[in-house]
């Protein structure tokens, strides 16, 4: 940014914002700059319509030949423009569309009181009871250090933090030397008055989406979750895009890093807001998630990731002070990494193979944790191999003309019966946009209905099928208005979820041929994730994403990896399983492998035998036919 440069004010309309916008900068970076995060699927390569906004008023720039291969005439009259290259140079008025911007997205997140096993986490606590200094050099920390070394049976104590340390003086007086410490191996963490508690907070962090759970250390309850977009989305949807931006640019990187700091900041501030007091503390936290999160979350090099032959820095677990990343809403807090796999197996991964671990030892089983990187175990009694998919963002909305995150008004779910055409919107909002739910469900109903065929093709003939500058789309909704627009589905995002669940399907295949296996012989199929959880099965087996196998050896279960890291929270037993897990897992690369290429072309089509055997979603409540 320049010095003396007058920005260009520019209004958001429907939200009251006003943004600046200095010369050479674009409208995206600004906005993000203001805290508004607009989403850009392709990391502002200009690739995708993704960060799509309206210039609704002022000097409407001329468009790129890209933009004019994205938006039709009628829209680019209508001032519609990529706000990743939009640079205004007067001011003006623009409307972000709401499935442009990055906002809270539906996550399952079920809380149970308990995750079923005793609490045994490793922050322990003690009530001490001193006497008032009398003593010209009775120091207050050694003091105290000699009482809490009383008990011979209990490890020693050696060292207090240094933060604590310094209000050490101040505390004790406060609460009239009667206090509750607490402790983390021979250090002690914090203090607090006799009735204060103690609280962990375990952090799911993914390529989209963050959870956070706040746990009770003491009697391992949990008592809030909270979920959230990831702000790292507005620097590309996918890890390689991700990669390639914070490898090119140092600055970047670090910013890339802040955004997910202070959103953690933000989740570990309202998870809290309800149930923690002042004088309670924040001890303990653990942090799970794929390699490049990971990497990027506490600064290690990611050069070598981006890559073959993707080489992390370490795959050991990690305990880092909560401050030493900049999380000051736990300043005393150490943050508890588990250990990774490989290169794209995080430790999110082995979170989620931790808690599902005693359904997936009933026979040779399968889980599949479904996001823009795949990660996908196969288990075959003591054995496991992983594998990591580049299945991209489509089957969580991105990379799709109308794609968006699972938020009001999103479509997750339709059913088409002839040229009528049913849908059902998130909170039964006004249509705007398809999640990853609908995104799959729009494929297997338009192949369904022979809309396209085995190999992915429109058919032209259907009546709402429409050609568009030589590419063809489905038409969902007719333009209503002129703000937000048509909602259709291309010839482009079909390819998208081809592509998709190809990369899926072929890492199952591969990871059945190393034991020798086929498909008809997995148990069970455990198919964990946001996206994974809310998927219709039955549609997810005819399009060729998932094995077609009975519907009763499938098994949805939500967030793993954040009841894992929950797990690894309150358990010292489970986080010694999850380092186990983390070590002896296997682990088989695809890339450049030729087998792993023809599964994946063998895979891409639909399967034409099974055109006529879909049983699509039935009709429910709150879908609405258009």
């Amino acid at each position: 940014m320049k010095e003396n440069t007058v920005p260009v004010q520019i209004k958001v309309q429907d939200c009251d914002k006003i943004i600046e916008c200095y010369p050479g900068e674009n409208f995206n970076e600004a906005a993000q700059r203001k805290g508004l995060a607009i989403a850009t699927t392709c990391g502002r390569e200009g690739t995708c319509k993704s960060c799509a906004v309206r210039i609704v008023s002022g000097k409407v720039p001329a468009a790129t030949p890209d933009e004019k291969k994205l938006f039709d005439d009628m829209q680019l009259s209508r001032g519609w423009r990529r706000s990743c290259k939009f640079v205004p140079i007067t001011d003006c008025t623009v409307h972000i569309p709401r499935r442009s911007l990055l906002i809270k997205s539906r996550h399952l997140i079920v809380i149970k009181k308990r995750d079923q096993l005793p609490p045994d986490p490793l922050v322990r606590s003690k009530l001490i009871k001193l006497e008032p200094s009398e003593i010209e050099g009775d120091a207050d920390w050694e003091r105290l250090l000699q009482a809490l070394n009383r008990d011979k049976t209990a490890p020693p104590i050696e060292r207090i933090d240094l933060g604590l340390l310094r209000d050490l003086s101040r505390s004790l007086r406060r609460w009239n030397w009667d206090i509750k410490v607490y402790m983390r191996g021979d250090e002690v963490i914090g203090i607090g008055p006799c009735n204060s508690r103690a609280y962990g907070i375990a952090v799911d962090l993914g390529t989209t989406n963050i959870v956070g759970f706040l746990v009770n250390l003491e009697t391992g309850e949990v008592l809030s979750a909270n979920s959230t977009g990831n702000p790292q989305v507005s620097f590309g949807g996918d890890i390689m895009t991700r990669l390639a931006r914070a490898a090119r640019d140092c600055d970047v990187r670090k910013l890339m890093q802040k955004t997910v700091v202070d959103e953690i900041n933000n989740i570990v501030q309202e998870l809290c807001a309800n149930e923690v007091h002042a004088d309670d503390i924040v001890a303990e936290m653990v942090i799970a998630g794929n390699t490049v999160m990971h990497h990027l979350l506490i600064g290690l090099d990611i050069e070598q990731l981006g890559k073959a032959p993707f080489v992390p820095a370490t795959c050991q677990d990690l305990d880092i002070k909560a401050r030493d990343i900049g999380l000051t809403s736990a300043p005393y807090a150490t943050i508890h990494f588990p250990g990774i796999i490989a290169g794209f197996v995080g430790s999110d991964h082995v979170m989620a193979l931790l808690t599902s671990l005693s359904s997936l030892r009933k026979g040779l089983s399968i889980i599949v944790d479904i996001g823009t990187n795949t990660e996908i175990s196969i288990v075959d009694g003591d054995r496991i191999i992983s594998v990591s998919c580049p299945s991209g963002p489509a089957l969580e909305g991105g990379e799709i003309s109308f794609g968006m995150s699972a938020t009001e008004g999103a479509i997750e779910a339709v059913q088409i019966d002839g040229n009528a055409l049913t849908l059902k919107t998130i909170q039964n909002g006004s249509p705007i946009g398809l999640c990853g739910s609908g995104v799959l469900d729009m494929v297997a109903e338009l192949y369904r209905n022979g809309v396209i065929n085995h190999r992915g093709r429109l058919n032209i003939t259907n009546p709402k099928v429409r050609s568009r500058d030589d590419r063809l789309e489905f038409i969902i909704i007719e333009e209503l208005d002129g703000i937000e627009g048509q909602i259709s589905f291309s010839q482009d995002d079909i390819r998208a979820v081809q592509l998709a669940k190809a990369a899926i399907r072929a890492g199952i295949d591969m990871l059945l041929k190393e034991i020798g296996q086929k498909e008809t012989a997995l148990e069970r199929v455990i198919v964990a994730g946001a996206f994974g959880n809310f998927l219709n099965i039955k549609n997810a087996i005819a399009v060729g994403l998932l094995p077609s196998i009975p519907l009763d050896r499938f098994e949805q279960v939500g967030n793993a990896a954040g009841k894992g890291a929950r797990l690894a929270l309150v358990s010292k037993e489970q986080r010694l399983q999850a380092r186990t897990l983390a070590k002896t897992t296997s682990y088989l690369e695809l890339s450049g492998q030729k087998a792993f290429m023809t599964a994946f072309i063998d895979r891409i089509n639909f399967d034409y035998r099974k055109q006529n055997q879909i049983d699509g979603l039935k009709q429910s409540d709150g879908m609405e036919t258009v």
